[in-house]
């Protein structure tokens, strides 16, 4: 889905993230940039010792590594590059575009 941002009025792809992005069939349903990402190791699974789902991750092209927490939003830049906003801050500054 496309955003934009209410200042300056870039618009940018993102989804929020619900835990999962696949649905149980094994099909995902998040853009195609994030499962490029997924393949690529941008985005990863971080290895978990107790049980449950493992948390998902964010590399950035500046080496630091980012929890995506349930609820968070997973933006895809006007560079390409990834980024992760909380629920709150991002809703803050985009809103939904509406195709017409």
């Amino acid at each position: 889905m496309k955003y934009r941002n209410k200042y300056t009025g870039e618009v940018l792809e993102a989804f929020q993230y619900d835990g999962d992005m696949q649905n149980s069939e094994g099909e995902y349903y998040v853009p195609g940039w994030a499962v490029e990402a997924l393949a690529a190791g941008n985005l990863y699974y971080a290895d978990m010792d107790a049980g449950g789902m493992p948390p998902l991750c964010l590399k950035t092209k500046e080496k630091y590594d980012y929890m995506i927490l349930v609820g968070n939003y997973v933006v895809k830049n006007e560079d390409g590059t990834l980024d992760t906003f909380c629920a709150e801050c991002f809703e803050d500054v985009y809103e939904a575009v509406t195709e017409e």
